[in-house]
């Protein structure tokens, strides 16, 4: 008798198992939701760089990004590429936006990669950037010259470092 009552115990265990295996693997097949592939080439610009500072975007030019973002010629700007339906971003945010109150000299740009109607200059930055994996956080000092790139959910502490070293970058 208690070899029997222990298998329906057993068969939800597995059970709720293959449910989470399954919701993971479907968040994993989401599109803007995955990380950059293993052999992913590095651009010819950028192989002087370390991988983390550009890894999860494509590289810009400033006049470019001058022209999409004019807020980039004279200030710092934090772009932020995300998803409404990553839980990374989420967290991300929760995280950053607190921290963002204490540097009022960066420009912040939230960026949805899978908004239905995206305004003209976010479709532009997303098209330049080409982001692979979300979320990513590019700094751009003044002048459109990109400073650092985060990807996924990153610390306080880092977050804040970075928006330090963003906030004193000269233009």
């Amino acid at each position: 008798m208690l070899h029997l009552s222990t298998r329906p115990t057993q068969t939800r265990i597995l059970l709720a198992l293959l449910f989470i295996l399954s919701f993971v693997l479907i968040l994993s097949l989401l599109p803007g939701c995955k990380a950059p592939s293993a052999g992913q080439a590095i651009p010819p610009s950028l192989q002087h760089l370390p991988p983390e500072t550009w890894m999860g975007v494509h590289p810009v030019s400033p006049a470019t990004l001058q022209r999409i973002l004019p807020e980039s010629r004279a200030r710092a700007v934090l772009l932020e590429f995300g998803s409404s339906l990553c839980l990374d971003c989420q967290q991300l945010k929760k995280t950053l936006l607190p921290l963002l109150v204490r540097h009022p000299a960066v420009v912040y740009q939230d960026i949805n990669i899978q908004a239905k109607q995206p305004s003209a200059m976010e479709q532009a930055l997303i098209n330049a950037f080409k982001p692979v994996t979300v979320p990513v956080l590019v700094f751009v000092k003044p002048r459109g010259q990109i400073g650092q790139v985060l990807y996924n959910n990153q610390p306080a502490g880092v977050l804040n470092q970075a928006l330090e070293q963003l906030e004193h970058s000269r233009p």
